[in-house]
């Protein structure tokens, strides 16, 4: 057994070299990043990380997730500038994945005078965060997700939510226009579930978390959109 003792050790040398040094994904996020709605293990970014071992051959490509739910674009700001443990996970990640905004429009239910400021504060919190995230790391690339309408057209409610949903949106489409944040691309969840909300969601109860089928498609627009 003691024989054996020099080489296990070596081992565990090798693998956390290579852990150490192998790209890191870092997940960041709300419900969705977490993976709600999702079989186990099979939430958006659980299958992102695992195209990007198979596509960039990289068997010791590390995966850390920080997303929380309940998450709002105030809380993503809070946490890139104030917590020790999210700045540096960002200053050691290779890619960055970002899905934030649906909770600022939640929180409102819809209230139009509430939503005007939020959406105000939305840019300021996004555009602060995502500079914040660029001085802690020039190279990583950063994907956004724009956010889905989960209501399905003839909803009460549908023709409110595509309305802010679209102005949210803007915003964080515009980020592309921004040299200083550097955003690498942006996954189309709006195109994607547009006329699918009764498939990807659990809409049908009244839930607007995408369902595994809607992780999935999360997943396929972070890939089409991912530089390789």
């Amino acid at each position: 057994m003691y024989r054996l003792l020099p080489f296990l050790f070596l081992v565990y040398i090798i693998n956390e070299y290579q852990n150490y040094s192998s790209p890191k994904y870092l997940a960041l996020g709300d419900s969705l990043a977490v993976g709600i709605g999702a079989f186990w293990g099979c939430g958006y970014t659980r299958q992102y990380y695992k195209w990007l071992i198979n596509t960039f051959s990289q068997r010791y490509f590390s995966y850390q997730n920080l997303g929380v739910i309940g998450w709002t674009s105030e809380a993503l700001l809070n946490a890139v500038t104030l917590n020790t443990n999210y700045r540096r996970a960002i200053s050691n990640a290779a890619i960055i994945t970002i899905d934030i905004g649906g909770n600022d429009i939640l929180k409102h239910k819809y209230s139009t005078d509430e939503l005007y400021q939020a959406l105000a504060c939305f840019e300021h919190n996004l555009y602060t965060a995502l500079y914040e995230i660029r001085c802690l790391n020039r190279h990583a690339q950063i994907y956004l997700m724009d956010i889905y309408n989960p209501y399905p057209a003839g909803h009460e409610i549908y023709e409110i939510s595509e309305a802010w949903v679209k102005g949210f949106n803007s915003v964080i489409w515009s980020t592309l226009m921004h040299s200083e944040f550097k955003v690498t691309g942006i996954a189309g969840a709006y195109t994607a579930f547009k006329g699918n909300e009764y498939n990807y969601t659990f809409i049908k109860n009244n839930n607007v978390h995408p369902n595994t089928l809607g992780h999935k498609i999360i997943c396929d627009c972070y890939k089409s959109t991912t530089v390789i």
